[in-house]
This record gives structure tokens, C-alpha cells and sequence, in this order.
């Protein structure tokens, strides 16, 4: 029955259902716009609340369904909330829900607990006498409780776990068959619904361009003590919590809990909305990986003020007037970008001053800004758990100095964020199943020979030290919407990327893959950009044993061991090295001339939304920024040979090797076709420009990435006469 209504006819019913539970805005925007659940899984949970009337708590069942993961976990909450209706209704009221480590349980009135175990059979095992202690604990809880019923049949129970629940005083009851649902009056809710919605008008402060609806001033996750990131060191919690567990409960929530912080919205800040002159109005949107915030004092000053950029210029480095110039240009597009996305930004560690580097940029530009966390660094050096050692085996006091954190200042996050200058309406965070490197165990495991060798190899050729770092958390995905009128559905989503480089591509496209997999649904204007670390290479740690494994595999190797073979094989490299340099989107050739990027551009650009639009390919000379024409030159600047370069090490070899673009933009606009040369134009990218200049010509560079710049017209471009008005107005 479901399937007969549109994503919007079920999203605005499940809308209006969970407003009147007294659910506000910020939370219900999160769960409609949660990637892991189904717009049935919505319907029915909010449905299924909203029939419970009275019954408290309903509120807290939607924030701990917030925190899914997999489609299992929707599909547990979609099975508890069926639950509870079906006891509520059947059994016995349930008055209140509350929560109970990662689920919720019901609550009656003569003192029962209610419990969906979230398992369709139950085997005595370890993990049943875990949850089985932690249910137990429930009856020295502030609620006095004098039974605990588990909801499930009777059938689906080993004899032993059965046994053992009874004895602890837990009754099993087969509460869970004959589901009931309140079908009925969800259709004729939709049937109303599309009505109302017809029959609608358009509310006149939103004539008038005004902002009406209300958002979350300022909210944050709790972080932790250095004597819990201390514990984080023993036990990583690899799966990110503990069941029933306080330290677990706090990680798994600190992982999912963003910074979001509106208040400058509620004081009245407005978006800058710069004004191309062939164009018209533009959205301009910055993307930027400043290398573990380490300089985040000067991006400060470089985004705030022109005559700081002004006392950095190293004049040595610039041979013209025009190089000043160009320089204070790609500036005064970072000054006036109303959405700014970030990486590798740190709060608390002792490289970028202890800084909340996000946050302290957000406040100097007066934006708004959220932050999502990645990884908590809790190596033992840091933590004053171990010290460094010199050679000889005596202690390196000074090393071991300079690497300790000041217990009281550090939290050793380390994540991403979204700056805007429209106020943030909902914020989703999900870790990541493929992580592609686990940076607890790869770090912690004991150096290898050729690791050490490798290491030094590169801070001696490009002075780029490689060093530990132990971390517990994952790459995520991290989904910021935004309301921006003038857009269809006055919301635009952005997508913050960061996947791993400590893996090979193959892991990256799985990254990719299970993101649009996310994003999927999404029927508004969105833009993924961020650090894609499109490299050919595997940056993780190397052993021999690893690397004579991977090189074996590869056909090339077995041909060259013939003279034929080594020649084709030399040639190989060399013809692979000029094709694929610069350039992940190049060819790639099985076994002679692979490239094992493309499949991931491959994807993004084969991807498709189910309204059926595609990310925008296109590259017209009128509307890329050097006049080079190409697949993704409209928002990703093409050089003289492939894509300019974002990422560099500090000394590339002969100024080409060590050089890659690893960060990108993808937009989608009005496109059905990615590559649609008579498409509409509105909302798409135009002028992608990476700012090398701004970045390479200071007597320090800010980051080891350059930043990304594009500009999305708010009309068609067509329609704009350049004079302050589109020619629609003029006429």
C-alpha cells in the first residue's frame, strides 16, 4: 500500500504525525532524513507512536533510533515499535518508554518492563548473559519494577536460554506474533495528506523570502576525560560501544552526536550571496583539507582579513604584479563562500593549540557551523602511557616532551565540518561499514623492517615524516542540510566527504559505494565534495611478506619474467604513468595500463538518484574557469595535462611525483544525463577553481591540500543580463 505514495506524501504525513508527539523539528528532520531507514520503516514507526497517545517517553524512542546503523538496526526498531503497539493494544498499556542501552523498553503502569529482545532466535550464549545481567540491573533502576517480560515466541527460545531467563525471574511471552499495525489510518492519513497539499497556499512570510521555521541553537556531544581516552587505549571498543557498558554508551553516542551550533543565524547573520556578472547570483560553496588544523591560525587570518594574506605572501615566489593579484582574487573568494566544507579539523590536541578549529573559524566569519567526529588519538605518547626512546635505549626527554598533552586541555578529536551561512536544519552521522584501514591495530601492530626503511626514504627524498598514530573511531558519513531558499524544496544537502588513504582504491569504492547507497533518496540539490583521496596507491603500513603478496597478483609481474615480458613491461609503466598522471578518469587498461581509480569516478558518474537525477560530468569552456573544456571541468579545474592538482608532499620529485588530486566536487543539479549538453544550467556547477596560488606562494603553506572553489547559479544563467536582473524580470 506504501508504494502507491511518493517519498514527499509519506515524509510529510510522517511530518505532521511526529510534530504532534511534541518530537521537535531538528530530531524529526534527522530520522525522515536518516540514510539507514526506509520510508516504510519511517511510516510505520511514526504511525505507531502516534497511536500510542499518552503514553510517555515516545520522544526518546526516535532520538535512540537516530543512532542505527545498518539496516538491521532500522529493522529491529521498525520490530520494537511493532512490539510495543501490539502489547499496548492487546496486553496491557504501556505508559512510558525508556531507554535501555541501545533499544528502548516499555514501561506499565503496575510496574512491568516490556522487552523486544532484538533477535530472531535466542541461543544461550555469552551475549544472552550479558544482556541478560544488564536486564537484571533494570530492577535496581529509579522505576521500581516487579516483573520483566521479554517479548518472543516461544518457539524461538532454546530450552537452556529459556531456562536460564525464567530463573532469573524474566518471563517470556510470545507477544509478537499476530502483528497489528494501524494500516487503515496511515492510508487514509496519506489519502489526507495529498489533499491538504493541493489545496495549499503559499504562507506569506514565505512570500516574502523570510525564514519561519525554528532550529537547534547550539548542542554538542559529550567528550571524553583523558583518563577515559586513557581506557580508549586498553579497550578500542572496535565496534564503537559496549552494550550496557557507561564508558561504551558515551563513545558510540560521541560518535554520532554532531557539534551544531545556529546562533549566529539567530543573531541575524545573512548569507553574503556574491553576484557573478555573467552568471548572476551564486551559491559559492569552498571545500578544504587544512592538514590537522596545524595552521589553523593563519587559514583564520587568510579567510578573515586581506591584509594578513598580504604580510604571508613570500615575494620571492612570485615573478609578476598579476601573481598578486591572482592571489587576492582566489582570497576574496574564500571571504565571501557562504558554505565552506572542511577536513582533518581537530578539537583539543596540542599540533593546532588545543584549538576547536572549526569552531573558532565559524566564529571569526560569523557562520554557522556543525562538526562531526572521526577518530579520538590515543596514542600512549600522547596520553603519557609510554615515552619515546632514542636509539641506545635511553629516553628521549625532549621528544617525549614535545609529543605530551596537557591532561586538562586535551580531547583528542579529530574530524570534519560544514560552515554556512543559512541555518542548518538537520545533521546525519553514520559510521562507515567499510572502513578500508583500522587505525587502532595497523598503528599499534610492531614496525616492520621495510616500514622503517620506507619511512625513511621519505623524510629524507620528500621531508615528509610518517608517524604513529593510533586511533580509535572510523570514516563516516556525513550529511549536513541546509535551508537555502531560492532551491527547490528551499534545501540543499552536503555531502563532506573524507575516505581513507590507507588503503587501496578498491576499499575507497566501497567507501563510495555504500555513501550514494545513502544518499539515494535524497530528491533536493546536493553537493558531495571533500577529500576523496583519489591516489593509485596504498599509503598503510608496509611489511615484506604484504607487499610480495599484492605484487604477485599482478599478471604484469609474472609476463616481465621473460626479456619480452620486462620490456613490455618497462614500456607499460612508463605509457601508464603519462596516461594516468594527473588524470584518476583516465582509461584503464587490464593488466598492460590499469587504472585503479576510475571505477570510483565510474560510479559517481553511472550513479543515479531515484527521482532519477545524476551528478553534473559536463565541462564547457564558457563555464570552466581556464577556458578547458572536459568531463567535470565545469566544477573541478582541468590543467595542461588532466585535473590540477589539490595534494602534494613537501618535496615532490622533479615538481611531479607526489602530486595528486585528491579532492573533488560533484554536483547534482537538474540532470538526468550527467554529460546532457542542452541541459538547464540553473543550480549546476560553474567556475570550479582550485586555489594552488593562494596556498603555494606564502612563506608557509596552510595545508599539504590546496583549497576547492565553485559557483551555483541561482537562475539559469541564460536569464541573467548582467545589470542586477534576469531578463524573466526585465520583461
Amino acid at each position: 500500500m506504501l508504494m502507491e505514495y511518493t517519498s514527499k506524501d509519506l515524509r510529510r504525513v510522517n511530518r505532521e504525525k511526529l510534530q504532534l508527539i511534541g518530537i521537535n523539528d531538528q530530531v524529526i528532520d534527522a530520522f525522515l532524513t536518516h540514510p539507514i531507514y526506509s520510508p516504510r520503516h519511517k511510516t510505520l514507526i511514526a504511525h505507531i507512536l502516534a497511536e500510542m497517545e499518552g503514553v510517555k517517553g515516545r520522544v526518546v524512542f526516535i532520538e535512540q533510533a537516530l543512532f542505527a546503523e545498518s539496516e538491521l538496526d532500522a529493522f529491529i526498531f521498525q520490530r520494537i515499535a511493532e512490539m510495543m503497539y501490539n502489547y499496548h493494544t492487546q496486553v496491557k498499556s504501556i505508559s512510558e518508554m525508556i531507554p535501555f542501552g541501545r533499544i528502548v523498553v516499555g514501561y506499565t503502569m503496575d510496574q512491568t518492563i516490556v522487552i523486544r529482545f532484538p533477535m530472531d532466535y535466542l541461543y544461550w550464549t555469552e551475549s544472552a548473559e550479558i544482556v541478560l545481567k544488564s536486564v537484571t540491573e533494570l530492577q535496581s533502576a529509579d522505576r521500581p519494577v516487579k516483573q520483566i517480560v521479554l517479548c518472543a515466541a516461544a518457539e524461538r527460545v532454546t530450552p537452556m536460554a529459556k531456562q536460564e531467563f525464567e530463573t532469573a525471574g524474566i518471563v517470556i511471552k510470545s507477544c509478537i506474533g499476530n502483528r497489528l499495525t494501524p494500516m487503515a489510518h496511515i492510508e487514509a492519513d496519506l489519502n489526507k495528506s495529498k489533499k491538504a497539499e493541493a489545496e495549499e497556499l503559499t504562507p506569506e512570510e514565505d512570500k516574502k523570502g523570510t525564514i519561519s521555521r525554528s532550529y537547534i541553537g547550539y548542542q554538542e556531544p559529550e567528550f571524553l576525560s583523558h583518563e577515559e581516552l586513557k581506557a580508549l587505549y586498553f579497550n578500542p571498543l572496535p565496534d564503537g560501544y559496549i552494550r550496557g557498558r557507561n564508558l561504551g554508551d558515551k563513545v558510540y553516542r560521541f560518535f554520532r552526536t554532531p557539534i551544531i551550533d545556529n546562533r549566529p543565524y539567530y543573531r541575524g547573520v545573512k548569507p553574503h550571496s556574491p553576484v557573478d556578472e555573467q552568471i548572476g547570483p551564486v551559491l559559492r560553496v569552498v571545500s578544504w583539507n587544512i592538514e590537522k588544523s596545524i595552521h589553523m591560525k593563519d587559514a583564520i587570518d587568510i579567510f578573515s582579513s586581506e591584509e594578513e594574506l598580504r604580510k604571508r605572501i613570500d615575494a620571492l615566489k612570485i615573478k609578476e604584479a598579476e601573481g598578486v593579484n591572482n592571489i587576492l582574487n582566489q582570497r576574496e573568494k574564500l571571504a565571501t563562500a557562504d558554505i565552506i566544507v572542511l577536513q582533518e579539523m581537530e578539537i583539543g590536541i596540542k599540533r593546532s593549540g588545543y584549538l576547536n578549529a572549526a569552531g573558532e573559524l565559524a566564529k571569526a566569519l560569523e557562520m554557522n557551523y556543525t562538526y562531526a567526529p572521526q577518530y579520538l588519538e590515543i596514542d600512549p605518547v600522547l596520553l603519557g602511557l609510554e615515552k619515546v626512546y632514542l636509539k641506545d635505549g635511553n629516553i628521549d626527554e625532549e621528544a617525549t616532551d614535545y609529543f605530551l598533552q596537557d591532561k586538562e586541555l586535551y580531547k583528542g578529536v579529530f574530524g570534519s565540518a560544514v560552515l554556512s551561512r543559512y541555518p542548518i536544519k538537520s545533521v546525519t552521522v553514520v559510521p562507515l561499514r567499510n572502513q578500508g584501514y583500522d587505525w587502532y591495530y595497523g598503528e599499534k601492530a610492531k614496525t616492520t623492517y621495510l616500514e622503517k626503511t620506507r619511512r625513511l626514504g621519505a623524510k629524507l627524498v620528500f621531508l615528509n615524516e610518517l608517524t604513529r598514530e593510533i586511533k580509535t573511531g572510523g570514516r563516516h558519513f556525513f550529511r549536513v542540510d541546509l535551508d537555502v531558499p531560492g532551491i527547490p524544496g528551499n534545501t540543499l544537502s552536503i555531502i563532506n566527504i573524507h575516505l581513507e588513504i590507507k588503503c587501496l582504491p578498491k576499499f575507497r569504492d566501497l567507501q563510495i559505494k555504500e555513501i550514494l547507497n545513502y544518499i539515494k533518496d535524497i530528491d533536493n540539490p546536493v553537493i558531495m565534495l571533500g577529500d576523496f583521496n583519489a591516489a593509485p596507491a596504498d599509503l598503510s603500513p608496509t611489511s615484506v611478506s604484504r607487499t610480495v603478496k599484492r605484487e604477485l597478483k599482478k599478471p604484469l609481474n609474472w609476463l616481465s619474467i621473460t626479456p619480452y615480458g620486462f620490456v613490455v613491461k618497462t614500456t607499460s609503466n612508463i605509457t601508464g604513468f603519462a596516461k594516468n598522471m594527473d588524470n584518476p578518469m583516465a582509461s584503464n587498461v587490464p593488466v598492460l595500463s590499469p587504472n585503479p581509480v576510475k571505477k570510483m569516478f565510474d560510479r559517481i558518474e553511472n550513479f543515479r538518484f531515484k527521482d532519477g537525477g545524476a551528478f553534473d560530468f559536463r565541462g564547457d569552456k564558457e563555464r570552466s574557469i581556464n577556458g578547458k573544456k572536459g568531463r567535470l571541468s565545469n566544477s573541478n579545474q582541468k590543467d595542461m595535462k588532466g585535473f590540477k592538482t589539490t595534494y602534494s608532499v613537501v618535496r615532490p620529485l622533479l615538481k611531479v611525483v607526489g602530486k595528486y588530486r585528491l579532492d573533488w566536487v560533484f554536483v547534482k543539479s537538474n540532470l538526468k544525463d550527467p554529460l546532457d549538453p542542452k541541459g538547464p544550467y540553473r543550480l549546476a556547477p560553474h567556475y570550479g577553481e582550485t586555489l594552488t596560488e593562494l596556498n603555494n606562494n606564502l612563506y608557509e603553506k596552510v595545508s599539504d591540500h590546496d583549497p576547492n572553489v565553485v559557483d551555483i547559479p541561482f537562475l539559469e544563467p541564460s536569464q541573467w543580463d548582467g545589470e542586477g536582473k534576469s531578463h524573466t524580470d526585465a520583461n
